[in-house]
């Protein structure tokens, strides 16, 4: 076993981490989008609380370890150029969109209402869209991770990847309304 062999699990741990702070937030608005009554949706709105925890560790590994492998490497590899900052969109992203939606979603659960009052429209377009195109940008960084492609497949790669993620938000899924 060597330093080099450790970083790279540590990195691959980290993205598994970052992988289940993005399933638990969009299992989280899916179940809010279909919560019959405020209580409930206070319940199912516990699931935002949990994504910090996860999610934050896991973005500073990734790119803790991510820079080592690149230095390493001597940022030679021109995916490297497009992978790196599109993981940087991910705090972007999160400390905006996500957590401005967020705030509004828990205020509105806050509100005092009758306990078996539905909880109104939950789970906004700027939350699936944040979330969509974190989804895809994950997609796209482990394609490019693997495949190693020159620059201008790997920003047509990435391109795509964050197109389709956003895409994610505009689809039927299951608690959402159709957009």
């Amino acid at each position: 076993m060597t330093p080099y062999s450790v970083v790279v699990f540590l990195h691959v741990v980290s993205a598994t981490g970052l992988v289940a702070a993005l399933a638990l937030e969009g299992v989280t608005l899916a179940r809010l989008g279909t919560a019959p009554t405020v209580e409930v949706a206070r319940d199912r709105a516990g699931g935002f609380a949990a994504m910090p925890w996860v999610g934050i560790p896991s973005m500073v590994l990734i790119l803790l370890t991510g820079g080592y492998l690149a230095t390493t490497w001597g940022w030679k590899p021109e995916w490297i150029r497009i992978a790196i900052p599109a993981l940087l969109m991910f705090p972007l992203l999160g400390g905006t969109l996500t957590r401005k939606g967020i705030t509004a979603i828990q205020q509105t659960l806050a509100a005092p209402r009758e306990s078996n009052a539905g909880p109104g429209k939950l789970g906004s377009l700027q939350l699936w869209l944040s979330w969509g195109i974190r989804v895809g940008t994950l997609v796209g960084v482990v394609f490019l991770m693997e495949v190693k492609p020159a620059l201008a497949v790997a920003v047509t790669a990435m391109a795509i990847a964050v197109a389709m993620g956003a895409a994610l938000a505009f689809l039927p899924l299951p608690g959402k309304e159709a957009r």
